[in-house]
C-alpha cells in the first residue's frame, strides 16, 4: 500500500509544486520623499533646532500609498509603497532641507545627543491621492516649541491640494510630492530675522 500510495500522489506532488513554482511573485516599488528647498536669505541664527518624527492620522499608518474612493473609504495600492513609514519621511525631508537652509547653526533629529533650543514636529492629517484620481491632498499640522520651556512658539496648519491627470502611481507620487513641497515652502517666513543675539523670533501662532 506504501508503494501505491507513493506511485499515485508522487505525480500529484510533482505536479502541484511545478505550478507553485511557476507563479510570479511581485516585488513592492518603493518611493523616496525628497527634500524641499528652503533656503533662507537670513544668516545663522546660533541656534539649534531638532526635528522630530511627525505622527500620523490613522489612515496613513504604514507606508502604504493610499487613495480616497469615490465611497469615501481610504484604500492602499498594494504594490506601491513609501521607502519609510510616512511620518519619518516627512521628517527627514524637514531636516535635511533645514540642514540646506543655513537658517540655523544645527539641525538634529530626535535621536542625537546634541541639545536643541527649538524643536520642530507635527501631525500629517492627508498624504493620499483623492477621489477617482482627480487630485492629491496633503495637509500638515506643524508646531514649534522652546526646547528649554517648552512654551508654544507657533503652530499652523500647512495644505496643499493639486489637480491630477490620471496617469498611474508614478505620477500620483510626484504630485504628492509637489504637493509637499508647496505646503511646506512658507515655513521659513515663520521666522523673522532680528539681526541680533537673540537670532530669530517666531511668529505668533494662528
Amino acid at each position: 500500500m506504501k508503494a501505491i500510495g507513493f506511485y499515485l500522489f508522487g505525480p500529484l506532488l510533482g505536479v502541484t509544486l511545478a505550478s507553485c513554482g511557476s507563479v510570479e511573485i511581485r516585488e513592492p516599488n518603493f518611493y523616496p520623499l525628497s527634500a524641499p528647498s528652503l533656503a533662507s536669505p537670513f544668516s545663522p541664527t546660533g541656534r539649534i533646532l531638532r526635528i522630530e518624527d511627525f505622527s500620523l492620522a490613522p489612515h496613513l499608518v504604514g507606508d502604504e500609498i493610499r487613495v480616497k474612493t469615490k465611497e469615501g473609504r481610504i484604500e492602499r495600492y498594494p504594490y506601491e509603497r513609501w521607502a519609510a513609514p510616512l511620518g519619518g519621511l516627512v521628517s527627514d525631508a524637514l531636516l535635511r532641507s533645514f540642514q540646506e537652509s543655513g537658517m540655523f547653526d544645527a539641525v538634529v533629529d530626535a535621536i542625537d545627543p546634541t541639545p536643541s533650543d527649538w524643536v520642530l514636529t507635527g501631525r500629517v492629517f492627508h498624504f493620499e491621492e483623492g477621489e477617482e484620481g482627480f487630485d492629491v491632498r496633503v495637509d500638515l499640522l506643524v508646531t514649534l516649541r522652546d526646547s528649554h520651556t517648552d512654551h508654544l512658539l507657533w503652530q499652523g496648519r500647512l495644505q496643499k491640494d493639486l489637480s491630477l491627470t490620471k496617469g498611474g502611481v508614478a505620477e500620483v507620487v510626484a504630485k504628492l510630492q509637489d504637493a509637499f513641497f508647496q505646503a511646506v515652502l512658507p515655513l521659513p517666513e515663520i521666522f523673522e530675522g532680528q539681526g541680533g543675539a537673540d537670532g530669530f523670533r517666531a511668529k505668533p501662532g494662528k
